[in-house]
């Protein structure tokens, strides 16, 4: 009981302590544009991270890839669906950390190609200089012939979803099969998915609601 109760204290500690990173998308505070402002995160295990989509007359996703295929959805990974961006009513898509490991993602978007354009971005990437840190999954990105999508991008996105990362999806040859914690609530006059929709694609993409 008494280690019970001191596993509790030190997860209620760990939470406590936890940060939360915001990253805009399209928006860098000085201009809009096809990036993720910052790109490149260092998050421990339970931090978040949310992706504001706080641009007016965008239309953005969050996907997450692998560093070899960094235009193509990771298997098990998480994606926001399409989010359009509003100045005045930003939706978010929020990330719990889940593992240390590099979490690399892109944009989706095939109008102006955005992936292939640049628009990527990292948490917990390599240090620099090494042949995987972030200017070279930029590289990789700007060098690719197409975008993926994931089948979820094909719906209607939720207003807020917060999932926790998958480790395995993370890596560059793994794929995930472990479920993640997640929950989805759509704001109000936000469109959303139906509960049906919402729990067949979190079971296709490892993430499990709560």
């Amino acid at each position: 009981m008494r280690f019970a109760t001191a596993a509790t204290a030190l997860a209620l500690v760990s939470t406590a302590f936890a940060a939360d990173f915001v990253v805009n998308v399209g928006n860098n505070g000085s201009g809009n544009g096809l990036f993720f402002s910052p790109n490149s995160i260092t998050a421990n295990v339970s931090d978040t991270v949310t992706f504001v989509f706080n641009t007016n007359g965008t239309n953005h996703t969050v996907v997450q890839s692998l560093f070899a295929k960094p235009c193509e959805p990771a298997a098990g990974g998480f994606a926001s669906g399409y989010i359009p961006g509003s100045v005045t009513d930003p939706k978010n898509f929020t990330l719990v950390v889940g593992d240390t490991k590099p979490i690399w993602f892109y944009c989706a978007q095939t109008t102006r190609t955005h992936c292939i354009a640049g628009m990527v971005g990292a948490i917990n990437p390599p240090a620099s200089p090494a042949t995987n840190d972030l200017s070279a999954f930029v590289a990789l990105a700007t060098g690719a012939s197409s975008i993926v999508q994931p089948t979820q991008l094909t719906f209607a996105p939720l207003a807020t979803a917060t999932a926790i990362v998958p480790s395995a999806a993370s890596n560059t040859s793994a794929t995930s099969t472990s479920a993640a914690k997640g929950t989805n609530a759509a704001a109000p006059g936000a469109k959303g998915v139906s509960g049906g929709v919402v729990a067949a694609l979190a079971a296709a993409f490892g993430v499990a609601l709560l």
